[in-house]
């Protein structure tokens, strides 16, 4: 018995076969693509004003749509259980290849964090308000030699901060040398953030528990909520832009 290839199913012209065989090919590169550039996606949706969330969820959203495709007009065996079996091998090497080139963390998607209402007896908040009475917005407290601080600030604020939102994003770094400054902003190449330094590391400390970096948002001389590093993820990143509303 002969092979088919590329059999189509029965409402489909034989006509319609060179589409549906290139339709297939450009779908199969284009998950290629996808596949092979992690972020691309994701770093265009946030440049451009996107969702934090969608931009993180627009990869998975389109290999599942190119998917479609294949699904209806790819059945190179004449049996349908080796077409089905065919078909979820890639469904799940095309997932399974992504998911390994930008695995998910637990916090990615999480937005939790810890509600606080903190409006006096905090140094960390003193420090701020007495050198920007006014800030309303996200606050990362690190320490200079730490690696995760770094990426947070460089992938996170920094970003942030270029969105153009209308909220404040700073830096409050756990040393008191002002040279603590220049080295973390050598480190992240994020120059357009404001730095603060430690007067009195006890509020710092009572935020923290010693864990870095921890986020902070500030709003109306008030510290309303608290992330750690594994729980700010993208619905929480909305979340500071649109002032915790």
């Amino acid at each position: 018995m002969k092979r088919e290839c590329l059999s189509l199913p029965f409402f489909i012209p034989k006509s319609m076969k060179i589409s549906a065989i290139i339709c297939s090919v450009v779908a199969f590169l284009m998950i290629g693509f996808l596949i092979l550039s992690p972020t691309f996606l994701c770093s265009y949706g946030v440049d451009n004003q996107f969702s934090w969330t969608i931009s993180a969820l627009s990869h998975w959203i389109l290999i599942i749509l190119l998917l479609i495709p294949l699904f209806i007009v790819f059945n190179p065996w004449k049996k349908k259980l080796l077409n089905w079996i065919t078909k979820l091998s890639i469904t799940l090497l095309s997932l399974g290849s992504y998911f390994a080139m930008n695995p998910i963390y637990q916090g990615d998607y999480s937005k939790t964090g810890e509600p606080l209402s903190i409006s006096k007896d905090n140094s960390l908040l003193n420090t701020i308000l007495s050198q920007s009475p006014n800030f309303d917005g996200i606050v990362c407290i690190v320490s200079p030699g730490c690696p995760f601080c770094k990426i947070a600030a460089r992938e996170r604020l920094k970003v942030m901060k270029q969105r153009a939102t209308d909220i404040d994003v700073a830096v409050f770094i756990s040393a008191t040398d002002s040279s603590a400054i220049s080295y973390f902003i050598s480190e992240t190449d994020a120059p357009e953030l404001t730095y603060f330094l430690v007067e009195e590391p006890e509020g710092m400390h009572a935020l923290t528990l010693g864990s870095y970096p921890t986020f902070v948002y500030i709003k109306n001389k008030t510290i309303l909520h608290k992330w750690s590093n594994d729980a700010l993820g993208y619905p929480a990143l909305d979340w500071i832009e649109s002032g915790l509303n």
